[in-house]
């Protein structure tokens, strides 16, 4: 048996435990009723490492920059991501879908797109599963979120996209200055899905409307003894160009029967083998070497059309544009008029007499017979815009007095203009539209002109048809 000091010390040892412990469990409970103020709490708070993105959602990313405000970012036809969608974009084309790290969006292609980041800093919408170019969606620390690429962890593209509410901003790739700021918005999924379901009952619609036009036409394009012809002009290579004009050699029959297309071409810079393909195509190849005059004389050469005594009504379109139904009808309407020359405005910035892609006149016209001689004697046909100024300076005082003009926005200015006969695509396709060597439409032409604008009242053939 210990000695008595002995026991004595090891009581004391085991009381003053038992006091500590005591102590601690009042403490505890103390802290856990008593109010923390703010200088109670640590001054950091750690940071958690990054983590992959939330469940699955679906967000609209509402612009909110002085140019864009209120329109959303979506992926426009030619492939870049935009500030430029309204309420006349369809929801599904606005929705972005997040889920196990991907921002995907319907492309309005029929195929999903993902964005990605160029070398040149423009961030651009690519298919899902194409390229090496692979961004990731993911959260920092609940408060911070971007685009990381997932092998080289490149810089962030979108900041606080996480929380609806908060600002974000879209950051180009080696830029530091933002570009879109936007704030998110939680989409219902159904209201997307019954977009998506009303668009495809829309495109039926609409290709049924387009079966009907197209028989409408070989009606008002009955055969006839007047020779009508589609002139064009083709030089160099660039594909915008060249396969443009093959695209439009296919859409002839289907909206300018008894027309024939012409092609006035370069035989030192055109590929011989994509002239062969028109000829295929039953278009007409005018074949001159250019040469020595220079490419942009090609822009006139179509203009000589108009002397050709066998020729009895012409139209001039740029290759770069496609022949449509609605132009269709509008040369339809002049056909069926007494009018000697036509022209067709339809987008803010065709505010002219005559725009060099979209007139036309007939073997009657004061024109007739003076056209290559005016254009030789032009003094510039290398500047920009050289054929829209050889036009007003030298055709257009010929013929104002004998011109009928279909007209979207600037009817109320020019004498013999009238309204287009028909409504205006869904899509604010337009006569004159430029398309890329892909045939997908130049969008900055609809969406910084003439998405959500109405037309004037006067310049639309009914009050119900807002854009034309």
């Amino acid at each position: 048996m210990p000695p008595p000091a002995l026991r004595t010390t090891i009581a004391i040892a085991l009381a003053l435990v038992t006091i500590i412990q005591l102590w601690q469990q009042h403490a505890h409970v103390e802290q856990r009723h008593r109010h923390q103020f703010s200088r109670d709490r640590p001054r950091t708070q750690p940071k958690p490492a990054a983590q992959d993105a939330a469940p699955a959602a679906t967000l609209e990313l509402v612009c909110a920059g002085s140019g864009d405000r209120g329109r959303s970012l979506y992926c426009q036809a030619g492939g870049e991501a935009r500030c430029g969608a309204d309420a006349t974009v369809p929801l599904h084309l606005r929705a972005w879908e997040r889920d196990d790290g991907r921002l995907t969006i319907d492309g309005g292609d029929g195929e999903r797109k993902r964005l990605a980041v160029r070398d040149d800093g423009r961030v651009v919408c690519v298919d899902v599963n194409g390229g090496e170019d692979r961004w990731k969606f993911l959260r920092r620390g609940g408060h911070r979120a971007g685009l990381v690429h997932e092998t080289q962890g490149r810089v962030r593209v979108f900041d606080d996209l996480d929380f609806e509410g908060q600002q974000g901003v879209l950051i180009a790739r080696k830029r530091h200055k933002p570009r879109a700021p936007f704030q998110p918005k939680r989409l219902d999924a159904a209201h997307v899905a019954r977009s998506r379901a009303e668009a495809s009952v829309a495109a039926a619609e609409e290709a049924r409307q387009d079966n009907e036009q197209r028989l409408e036409l070989k009606r008002r394009f009955a055969p006839t003894k007047e020779r009508r012809v589609i002139a064009m002009a083709l030089y160099g290579d660039d594909p915008k160009y060249v396969e443009g004009c093959i695209e439009n050699a296919k859409l002839v029959e289907a909206y300018f029967p008894t027309w024939r297309l012409r092609v006035y071409a370069d035989s030192s810079s055109v590929p011989s083998e994509k002239l062969r393909e028109l000829e295929a195509l039953k278009a007409e190849i005018h074949l001159d070497d250019w040469s020595a005059e220079g490419a942009s004389h090609g822009m006139f050469r179509r203009f000589f059309v108009a002397d050709d005594v066998t020729v009895d009504r012409f139209i001039i379109r740029d290759s770069d544009s496609r022949l449509n139904a609605r132009d269709a009808f509008a040369v339809a309407d002049w056909v069926e008029s007494a009018y000697e020359v036509h022209t067709v405005r339809d987008h803010p910035n065709h505010q002219r007499l005559l725009n060099g892609g979209m007139w036309g006149a007939t073997r009657r016209s004061q024109i007739h017979g003076k056209v290559e001689m005016l254009a030789r004697q032009y003094f510039d046909h290398d500047a920009y815009g050289a054929d829209l100024d050889f036009l007003a300076a030298d055709i257009a005082p010929l013929v104002e007095q004998e011109v009928l003009a279909h007209d979207s926005y600037s009817c109320e200015l020019f004498a013999g203009s009238r309204p287009f006969p028909t409504r205006r695509p869904a899509d604010f396709q337009h006569v004159g539209q430029v398309f890329d060597a892909r045939d997908r439409s130049r969008q900055r032409d609809i969406n910084g002109y003439m998405r959500g604008r109405k037309v004037p009242r006067q310049c639309r053939a009914r009050e119900e048809w807002w854009y034309g």
